[in-house]
């Protein structure tokens, strides 16, 4: 019985299993993000604004839009405006610039302001999934080749 190649089956196949969990783990994750990269692309250069669905003033799809991946508005999650319409229907928003009325609804709401990366995800989760077994299959060598330092040679007769 060969060892070193029953390891490596092993390892093979515990491998296969981690990626497969990596990926089934990660998927919520990925396609959130490429919705998300979807939905500002949509958006086109006119700068979305949220705000909380409570507050929410107009009709959905035409004054304003769920956040991606939303089938109804629950009152705790972000509805997006155009800046334009928001200022229409809001005259609190009136005499505030673009800057400051992004900056204070994304603040108010917890929405982040950095532009969406779902590749830079994919790799992250790809190199996670493959990173991981590799550096267990370079100890585990690493460790065969010290132990197979101590086995007895055999003698010639």
């Amino acid at each position: 019985m060969n060892v070193k190649r029953g390891l490596f089956r092993v390892w093979v196949v515990c491998s296969a299993m981690f990626v497969l969990a990596v990926a089934l783990l990660g998927w919520n994750d990925v396609e959130r993000e490429f919705k998300r990269a979807a939905f500002i692309r949509d958006s086109g250069e006119i700068r979305m604004v949220p705000l909380f669905c409570e507050d929410a003033k107009g009709t959905l799809n035409t004054d304003y839009q769920l956040e991606p991946g939303d089938l109804y508005a629950d009152p705790k999650d972000r509805c997006w405006y155009k800046i334009d319409r928001l200022r229409e229907l809001f005259d609190v928003f009136g005499e505030v610039s673009d800057e400051k009325l992004l900056e204070a609804t994304y603040k108010a709401t917890g929405a982040t302001l950095k532009s969406a990366a779902p590749w830079d995800k994919v790799s992250g989760l790809v190199a996670f999934a493959v990173g991981v077994p590799l550096l267990i299959l370079a100890l585990g060598s690493a460790i065969y080749w010290a132990l197979a330092g101590f086995s007895r040679t055999k003698l010639d007769a």
